[in-house]
């Protein structure tokens, strides 16, 4: 018998609580008759001992976790790494000292911090040192200090 109680009460709380979910609107009134309907069927079945809410069963099988936070930083250093070399690939244009490749090495910290350590700009062999002194110089001024800028050739 205390089971049954118990099932009622529960069934009038979570019948209760859906109520007042239902929106104002057009179909409120249907709504409510659904909740009615619904808590009907469950005290019957209640009284019927059919239904204890005394007596669960839970069991869960276990499942593979996918941890996605690797990928995920992978992809948020790729993107910021792009986005770097496409702006001093530009600077770069601009300035009249365009170069072959551009490599910037990018950190993730713990809490997803994006940080940009090095930009290497690659010349072709024979590249005299003004052109590259003024293209090295001008990402310098762009980036800060705090950002090594070097250079190597192909």
């Amino acid at each position: 018998m205390k089971e049954t109680v118990l099932t009622v009460c529960m069934t009038a709380i979570t019948c209760g609580l859906f109520k007042m979910l239902v929106p104002d609107g057009k179909y409120k009134k249907q709504l409510n008759f659904l909740i009615a309907c619904l808590f009907s069927v469950c005290v019957l079945k209640a009284l019927s001992g059919g239904a204890n809410i005394g007596n669960f069963d839970f069991s869960f099988e276990s499942a593979d976790v996918v941890d996605f936070s690797d990928k995920l930083s992978e992809n948020a250093e790729n993107a910021a790494a792009y986005a770097v070399r496409d702006k001093v690939n530009d600077l770069l244009e601009q300035n009249g000292t365009p170069c072959s490749q551009i490599y910037i090495v990018a950190h993730i910290n713990g809490s997803f911090g994006i940080s940009i350590s090095e930009i290497e700009l690659v010349f072709e062999k024979g590249t005299s040192d003004a052109y590259i002194q003024n293209a090295t110089d001008a990402v310098r001024e762009k980036v800060g200090d705090e950002i090594t800028v070097k250079y190597s050739f192909n």
